[in-house]
């Protein structure tokens, strides 16, 4: 069973998680790495998410979609009746060791309430994998948290990174639009029935197609969203 520890090496750590539960590609990112693609399928899969070195001991079983990262089930229990989000919670989340600890110690005590507890292990996690600049972002809040480095204000950080969840799904189609027609097409099939020509073809994504309201958000990205006509705000 895969494992993920809240604490240090975090971006390290979700980018090795990310590795087992996507595809690779050779679309090139903003910073000359490649992005990562979700899979076409239905299959979930158990991670066991730890406490911290801090405060050791306790682990919850998250199920996750390899689809779409989201977080599907918590100890078992289901996550969010609607699949998304509950609205006025996100805005109000303070990721830091401490409450990621404590927030796995409540779920592993009581899955079926805390509904806060839950947004926050979803948000940390879910989002994580989708994009290494909410990764980078937490890892930071984390460590700042724990010693005297300083420099983001958690509140006005979390508004930035609710914004980066929310357009997940929009930034990932501007980066295939920002692609050929070849690599559109190799893009949107699945890793699977890729031939070998197709698996050996590169393209580096032309940032300037990519609408500037958004720029920072498809920058952000490193798992890309499969394409999808009826998009919900997913944990």
């Amino acid at each position: 069973m895969l494992e993920l520890q809240v604490g240090p090496e975090w971006t390290q750590k979700i980018s090795r998680l990310r590795d087992a539960l996507t595809d690779d590609t050779n679309f090139i990112r903003r910073d000359n790495s490649f992005f990562r693609l979700c899979r076409d399928n239905s299959r979930s899969v158990d991670i066991v998410l730890k406490t911290s070195p801090l405060n050791p001991g306790t682990s919850l079983r998250l199920n996750i979609q390899e689809r779409d990262l989201y977080i599907h089930y918590m100890e078992g229990q289901l996550v969010f009746k609607d699949g998304q989000y509950p609205k006025g919670v996100l805005e109000t989340l303070n990721p830091t060791m401490a409450s990621l600890d404590l927030a796995i110690q409540l779920v592993k005590q009581d899955p079926v309430g805390q509904m806060a507890q839950r947004t926050l292990i979803a948000f940390c996690v879910a989002e994580s994998l989708r994009s290494d600049t909410v990764a980078m972002s937490i890892d930071f809040m984390m460590k700042q948290s724990t010693s005297t480095v300083r420099g983001l204000n958690p509140s006005s950080e979390m508004i930035r990174l609710v914004r980066f969840a929310r357009h997940w799904g929009k930034s990932s189609d501007e980066i295939r639009g920002a692609l050929s027609e070849k690599g559109r097409e190799i893009a949107l099939k699945p890793q699977a029935s890729l031939s070998a020509e197709e698996r050996r073809y590169s393209e580096r994504v032309a940032w300037h197609r990519i609408d500037a309201g958004l720029a920072d958000v498809a920058g952000g990205v490193k798992a890309l969203k499969l394409p999808k006509s009826d998009r919900s705000r997913k944990a």
